[in-house]
């Protein structure tokens, strides 16, 4: 279910943790040897004009969700002069489809990043999309969260957490990193999965899962593998204790890769 309060607290977070864009917009200069774009990142989506946000990771991978649930799933290189350059799949939520009807399509982005002290603060970026509709291309100003170099461990997530998008969903993090979340009252959905730090220095997950028990419209996703990244954001006035968990999944539907995001606030 798309809902546009998905990225409220993501945007809480990243406002209280000193995302950036207090730097120039980088004007296609190339930027310092040795300063990577891995890390959290916020904005607006150029393709959509809707909020983003996602993770970076240090080989390159990503994978970005906007306001209506769809996924951004791609890689990222850094050129010999700096520039940031890609390629990427825009995968629709599942029952959702772009304004075409499409739910998959083809993008590619360049940048480049904006550092103080080799650290990254914006991500000036351009994108094109294209789906059945033909092609769209967009600009914006990205910023990076100071949160990406705080790390999370697995064993601090552990605790049970309610789905935004899901009312009446309780999702359960346990010590041995196996995840379940309750059944969904709408769609009969059970899901069971595992979640694994991707490394020590950041909070970033590998995700993975499937569904049983899906009722109606959403049977088909019974049995399919969903594979992702997460990552958490602490929750303003927790004291550090409290998380939010922002899973980024997609799986293989009659060929058609569809999305499952989830986004959790800690009990």
């Amino acid at each position: 279910m798309a809902v546009k309060h998905r990225l409220i607290a993501l945007a809480c977070a990243c406002a209280l943790s000193a995302c950036g864009g207090s730097g120039s917009s980088g004007g296609g200069a190339p930027q310092p040897e040795g300063v990577s774009p891995a890390g959290l990142w916020s904005g607006v989506d150029p393709i959509s004009g809707q909020d983003l946000a996602g993770v970076i990771l240090a080989d390159g991978e990503f994978r970005f969700y906007r306001d209506d649930g769809t996924q951004y799933v791609g890689s990222v290189a850094t050129t010999s002069s700096g520039q940031v350059t890609g390629s990427f799949e825009g995968d629709a939520e599942y029952d959702f489809a772009f304004p075409d009807g499409s739910i998959n399509g083809q993008g590619a982005l360049t940048g480049w990043l904006d550092p103080i002290n080799s650290q990254p603060q914006t991500f000036s970026i351009s994108m094109s999309f294209t789906d059945a509709n033909g092609t769209t291309t967009g600009s914006d100003q990205w910023a990076f969260s100071a949160l990406y170099n705080q790390p999370v461990t697995v064993a601090a997530l552990v605790g049970t957490y309610s789905l935004f998008s899901h009312p009446g969903v309780v999702l359960t993090v346990n010590a041995d990193g196996t995840v379940t979340a309750s059944q969904d009252p709408s769609t009969g959905c059970v899901f069971s999965g595992t979640i694994s730090q991707v490394d020590a220095a950041h909070p970033a997950y590998d995700f993975s899962g499937s569904f049983t028990n899906c009722q109606g419209n959403s049977q088909p996703f019974n049995g399919v593998q969903l594979s992702g990244l997460a990552f958490a954001l602490p929750l303003p006035n927790s004291g550090g204790s409290g998380y939010q968990l922002i899973a980024m999944l997609t799986g293989d539907l009659s060929g058609s890769p569809r999305a499952v995001t989830y986004v959790a606030n800690a009990n």
